[in-house]
């Protein structure tokens, strides 16, 4: 069906996205072949999500966060879903720390997109007229065992004096900036 397309429309696909893409068809006929009844995506969903939220590339983060924002708003269920996928992706624990770390270091961060960010996820969090401490809750039970404590706390110790320097820098240069300010 997908070469029908292809052929149909004048769609022209990279060679290393036709690879892949080739390559995926290829590995889903042979899980048919040996297993009729064998779904391929629902195999590959946890393994994508979990490198959705694990993994340290600007492409993915940036791709994460487009699927948790549609049109403003945040998407707890997907995030829900996203984490009890990444949950059973087989192999190795789920350690959402590294991701908590670098969310953290982001949104104290003076990035030009960081601040828009954190008005994001206060508009998340009191959307609809009420605090979402439900979804907050759910969220923090399905990560409960995916952090390494200690290794956050160090990471924040560490870089506390760090990001407190840069975020009060950053403050009083938007004070002194401020036009609204009088002077004495």
């Amino acid at each position: 069906m997908f070469n029908a397309l292809v052929f149909q429309y004048p769609i022209r696909i990279p060679e290393r996205f036709a690879l892949v893409i080739r390559s995926l068809l290829t590995q889903e006929g042979i899980c048919m072949s040996l297993e009729p009844d064998f779904k391929f995506l629902e195999v590959a969903y946890p393994y994508i999500a979990k490198r959705l939220l694990t993994d340290d590339d600007p492409a993915l983060r940036e791709r994460l966060l487009q699927m948790l924002f549609r049109d403003g708003k945040f998407q707890w269920k997907r995030c829900e879903n996203l984490l009890a996928l990444a949950k059973d992706a087989g192999g190795q624990k789920l350690d959402m720390s590294d991701t908590l770390i670098d969310g953290t270091r982001f949104l104290l961060s003076s990035q030009s997109d960081a601040e828009s960010f954190r008005l994001q996820l206060l508009n998340a969090f009191t959307e609809d007229g009420r605090l979402h401490l439900d979804e907050v809750a759910s969220i923090a039970n399905l990560m409960e065992n995916e952090l390494s404590p200690s290794k956050v706390l160090q990471t924040i110790a560490t870089d506390f004096p760090s990001l407190s320097r840069k975020a009060l820098l950053q403050w009083s240069e938007d004070v002194l900036k401020d036009p609204a300010r009088k002077s004495p």
